[in-house]
């Protein structure tokens, strides 16, 4: 039975070794009790039943015992374990906060770039325009100059030409 039980997984393996141990200490028990039967109640037997008593008790106790420590090993491992995997959920929980507030502080940083830029397209736009009618104005200016200028000269050769045929 113990070779079977060598075999099982390790979360049956436990019950099962337990078990085991269990019917080891009837199967003992009952042996004491049919020899008690067949040596009667004869100080030999009294004392043999005592004897027998205590080293199986010790036995007992000394595999109770290190099936405990081996028990209590596994679970400090276990819960050492837990507190790592704890301790590096709460790191990643950390980051993850620190990651989404710098992506949220980034969010509004672009927003507010965006709005900008498009604050720009517009002063752009009016630059553009302002730019437009005012090259529209130069234009006119210097038609208006050279027409000006044009008169001015007619006006001036009329007058020079009215004063040499007027004498």
């Amino acid at each position: 039975m113990e070779l079977e039980v060598r075999s099982f997984p390790m979360e049956e393996k436990l019950k099962y070794q337990t078990r085991l141990q269990s019917y080891k200490a009837q199967v003992q028990t009952f042996q004491r009790d049919l020899k008690t039967a067949r040596l009667g109640n004869s100080d030999e037997a009294n004392r043999e039943t005592l004897l027998s008593m205590s080293d199986d008790n010790y036995t007992t106790n000394d595999d109770q015992q290190a099936l405990l420590q081996e028990n209590t090993d596994r679970l400090d491992r276990t819960t050492y374990k837990m507190e790592q995997a704890y301790r590096a959920a709460l790191e990643t929980e950390q980051i993850g906060a620190t990651v989404l507030s710098n992506l949220g502080s980034q969010k509004e940083s672009l927003n507010k770039t965006r709005q900008r830029l498009t604050e720009m397209d517009e002063d752009l736009g009016r630059s553009s325009r302002l730019l437009s009618v005012m090259i529209h104005r130069v234009v006119q200016n210097r038609v208006m100059i050279v027409g000006l200028m044009a008169f001015l000269v007619l006006i001036i050769g009329i007058c020079i030409y009215l004063t040499v045929h007027r004498k």
